[in-house]
């Protein structure tokens, strides 16, 4: 059980950074959408330039935003997809 827990740990610290990331860029993309002038003047953001910005702006703690939650949710005892 101990195990569990701590293989369930990791696996939500090691994988919220690239979820982050991909909410990140999924936000970015909307917003492009509803502003045309916007659209054609952009880039599409890409995984690295996302990652990056956030690492600049926001810190390296940006990347774990909402580790807690996910974590209290995989540590009740239902089962449940982490």
């Amino acid at each position: 059980m101990i195990a569990g827990a701590i293989a369930g740990s990791a696996t939500v610290i090691l994988t919220n950074p690239i979820w982050v990331v991909n909410t990140r860029m999924t936000a970015r993309k909307q917003e492009a959408q509803g502003d045309v002038e916007k659209q054609s003047s952009e880039k599409k953001p890409t995984t690295l330039g996302t990652l990056m910005k956030m690492l600049q702006e926001e810190g390296p703690t940006s990347l774990f935003a909402g580790v807690m939650p996910v974590s209290i949710a995989c540590d009740q005892e239902k089962p449940r997809k982490c």
